[in-house]
């Protein structure tokens, strides 16, 4: 048994990593280990998700206009 460890990537319409206008639908993928729950915040103020793999629609530019922080949270059992 490992720790716990976050770990996504992502893609939006053929681009790694992803960047265009808004409305963008961004892919995320979990590639977490050890870890049965999971809690994504997408950066935009949306509700928080708990899917395994979501979806995201951006329906706006960023408050810098560079980028948005997203972030993945997991939990698991620790050794």
């Amino acid at each position: 048994m490992s720790y716990p460890q976050a770990d996504f990537s992502m893609q939006a319409a053929g681009n790694q990593p992803p960047r265009g206008f808004a409305p963008l639908a961004v892919q995320f993928i979990n590639m977490s280990t050890g870890a049965p729950e999971r809690t994504w915040d997408f950066g935009d103020g949306s509700p928080l998700s708990h899917e395994q793999n979501p979806v995201h629609t951006y329906t706006a530019g960023s408050p810098n206009g560079i980028y948005y922080d997203v972030t993945l949270t997991v939990l698991g059992a620790c050794p």
